[in-house]
């Protein structure tokens, strides 16, 4: 039985204009498949709250009328809802151009399939914690680079926000994204036919209200530590009470069963401790003979020996037991309590066989110099004022067997949730910063063997940067209008998007060498623009680092 949460608040807007979906539905050879589904509304427009009910009434009225549940019927649910949505519109003012992004999952097994449109995320976070965006952001910044933009001419474009794909106002034929970037890296994959295998964890869907407010190490850490229905109510309050300025859904499926958070340590000491003592007394005829001790009054009695260990003072961390004998004679014994199993380190081999007391010695292959990462930018402490950067490094090429690993953390979070990894294979990477302070970075070069966890093999110096950016107050509602004009333009072209058709993208007139294709006469961009939020600063989850 599978497990699933979800939570909702206003936040600080008038009307909630969140949806949300969690059904149960007949999948393949008629297994369960379970849909989980976030709207969001479109800012901006009117009745962006109806655009988002009327989405989550559709998907799954359509993938019940059409059953097996797939991904190319979840693609086919969301087209459905987008006209249904512009139906709803039709003779009514005060609903035209009413518009909503949706995301959505189907999960049957171990298979994962989802529909995508909009800035809403799908998150996978595995046993280990380790937590992957799914979905690839619907922005202007985004599909700008997919296009081959370069980071440094989109980072602080003001459209750079702008949602480029929705459900409803003119998209009868919504553009639906069914890719995902799986867990671990490697290529996106088209789930409509080649669904994700997903073994354990679980999966988090969200709108932008908590994905723009909370940083993948607060997702991570919340949905590792507690099951579905709590873990989206404490992602909710968390987002909430570090100001989200937009209203925040979350959606969460335990992918197996868990409890329900860790016991208090004084459980897992004493239910131990009481089970020892029980076993003691059930056990002692038995186990006591053969054995002697000497008692207080100089008797001699049957003793039981609970532990080997030389005895400990009594402490938080240790507890005596005394065993009172039917014969009068008394044996003190350390009983060991139970502690629970710290989180394994990814980067460490598998030292459980080894005999207790040896000593482990540091194994590493020889090295070229080149093979070291020698980190570029920034320099050690240096100073910025972005919501995002770039960090570049150098190294000789990997081999097919090989990644970097890069570590990052914001000082003020290191007691919390510790340094965060992700493993790319390019020599650079962005991040965008989730609040000032000082970060700290360094990169692994990693050797990757199958069944094995990855081993370090070099590893760079660590830096550290201070972020300072600017607060002008306040969050910035949802929106399809820009509230400055584009970069000056001459022209719209025609760009490759990683969907594989095209993209319209306003550009200057010196960015059109080696476009793909004539210029087209000047036109409204397909999509309005959707304002930067001042304060919010960037996306989170995987979305950290591109």
């Amino acid at each position: 039985m599978r497990h699933t949460g979800g939570a909702q608040a206003i936040g600080p807007k008038p009307t909630q204009e969140d949806a949300l979906v969690v059904e149960r539905l007949t999948g393949l050879d008629g297994e369960d498949a379970f849909l989980l589904l976030v709207a969001d509304g479109v800012g901006g427009s009117p009745a962006g709250e109806v655009a988002a009910a009327i989405v989550a009434q559709e998907v799954p009225r359509w993938l019940k009328d059409h059953p097996p549940a797939t991904g190319q019927t979840l693609r086919e649910a969301l087209v459905q809802a987008s006209l249904a949505v512009l139906q709803a519109a039709d003779h009514r003012p005060d609903r035209s151009g009413m518009s909503s992004t949706c995301t959505a999952v189907l999960v049957q097994g171990e298979r994962l399939m989802l529909a995508h449109v909009g800035d809403s995320r799908a998150y996978y976070c595995d046993r280990a914690g380790r937590l992957t965006q799914l979905t690839i952001d619907h922005t202007w910044r985004q599909e700008a680079l997919d296009a081959g933009r370069a980071f440094e001419d989109v980072q602080n474009n003001p459209n750079g926000d702008m949602i480029t794909r929705y459900l409803g106002d003119g998209a009868p034929l919504a553009d639906v994204d069914t890719r995902a970037c799986p867990p671990g890296g490697g290529a996106v994959c088209d789930t409509a036919s080649e669904p994700l295998v997903v073994t354990g964890g679980q999966v988090l869907l969200c709108t932008d209200g908590l994905s723009g407010t909370l940083s993948a190490e607060q997702i991570a850490a919340t949905l590792r530590r507690y099951p579905a229905h709590e873990a989206a109510q404490r992602l909710v309050d968390k987002a909430i009470h570090a100001g989200a300025g937009d209203n925040v859904t979350a959606v969460v499926l335990d992918l197996e069963p868990r409890w329900q958070q860790p016991a208090p340590t004084w459980v897992q000491v004493a239910v131990p401790l009481a089970l020892a003592s029980l076993l003691t007394l059930l056990l002692w005829p038995t186990l006591g003979k053969g054995r002697t001790v000497i008692g207080s009054k100089g008797s001699v009695g049957p003793a039981l020996v609970l532990s080997t260990a030389a005895p400990q003072p009594a402490t938080a961390q240790g507890a005596r037991a005394t065993v009172v004998t039917e014969e009068v004679a008394q044996a003190t014994a350390t009983l060991a309590p139970f502690y629970p199993p710290e989180q394994p380190d990814e980067r460490l081999g598998d030292e459980s066989a080894l005999p207790e007391g040896a000593l482990v010695e540091p194994t590493s292959p020889t090295l070229a110099a080149a093979d070291i990462p020698v980190l570029l930018f920034p320099e050690d402490g240096a100073q910025i004022t972005n919501t995002s950067t770039k960090l570049d490094w150098t190294s000789s090429p990997l081999a097919e067997n090989e990644q970097f690993m890069v570590w990052y953390y914001r000082e003020a979070d290191a007691a919390d949730v510790g340094p965060v990894g992700k493993p790319i294979r390019d020599t650079f990477a962005i991040l965008t910063f989730w609040g000032n302070g000082t970060y700290c970075w360094w990169v692994e070069r990693q050797a990757l063997s199958v069944g094995a966890p990855p081993t370090v093999t070099a590893q760079s110096e660590q830096r550290c940067f201070s972020v300072g950016v600017p607060s002008t107050g306040g969050h910035s509602a949802k929106s399809k209008k820009a509230t400055e004009a584009p970069p000056p333009a001459t022209a719209v072209v025609k760009v490759p998007s990683t969907s594989g058709g095209s993209l319209s993208v306003q550009v200057p007139e010196w960015q059109l060498t080696g476009a793909t294709a004539a210029p087209l006469p000047v036109e409204p961009p397909t999509a309005m623009p959707k304002p930067a939020s001042p304060e919010q600063l960037g996306p989170t989850g995987e979305g950290l680092l591109r």
